[in-house]
């Protein structure tokens, strides 16, 4: 079965797993799968950083932190928004942005990520505010039954596949079953990352 949505996700991780054939799914077995999915979908969180999980959002900050988006796994860029044009901010270790919060003044140049939190330098005021433009890997959107498929899943529909196999192996206690999904899935997860590396250079 091609795997073109969350329901015939479900339907091929119960019937790899070895306890679904029956159709419908066995209630038991239909929601340790979606279980399982969510389990993929956390590991993709941590692990996959591929193009179809780049976003960008504007900002305006007037004090020397800013939150990222709600969305935001990691920043890829930070740019200053001027005349039009958008300046690279580069990114500093945040003892560093100390030092540079007392020593310089002017539109912000450098930042540190803290925690959820940009930290700027030289600090933004509401006199001379920040206008920027960040570019980031963004948690990709749950697939459920009303949101069933996403570009995510029809690029990699195997990361999705080998994570949720792996979880459930782990819900009906075949270490083996585990361990051979989750290397499947690494690798999955290691050659997609690669060739966003490719696309990218």
């Amino acid at each position: 079965m091609a795997i073109t949505d969350y329901n015939s996700l479900i339907l091929t991780v119960g019937r790899r797993s070895g306890y679904g054939e029956d159709s419908p799914l066995p209630n038991r077995i239909r929601n340790a799968a979606i279980d399982a999915i969510t389990g993929a979908e956390n590991d993709i969180d941590d692990l996959l950083r591929v193009a179809e999980m780049v976003k960008r959002s504007t900002f305006l900050a007037t004090s020397e932190f800013a939150s990222l988006p709600s969305d935001c796994l990691k920043p890829i860029t930070i740019g200053r928004l001027e005349d039009g044009r958008e300046i690279p901010v580069e990114e500093k270790p945040e003892k560093v942005i100390t030092d540079y919060q007392l020593n310089y003044q002017g539109p912000v140049s450098w930042y540190a990520q803290v925690g959820l939190e940009l930290r700027l330098a030289p600090k933004p005021t509401a006199d001379l505010p920040f206008s920027g433009r960040i570019t980031y890997f963004a948690r990709p959107d749950r697939l459920s039954d009303a949101a069933p498929c996403t570009a995510l899943l029809l690029r990699y529909p195997m990361v999705y596949l080998y994570g949720a196999l792996k979880h459930i192996a782990h819900f009906i206690e075949d270490d083996a079953k585990q361990a051979k999904w989750e290397n499947l899935q690494v690798q999955q997860i290691t050659r997609a990352n690669r060739t966003y590396v490719i696309r990218k250079s």
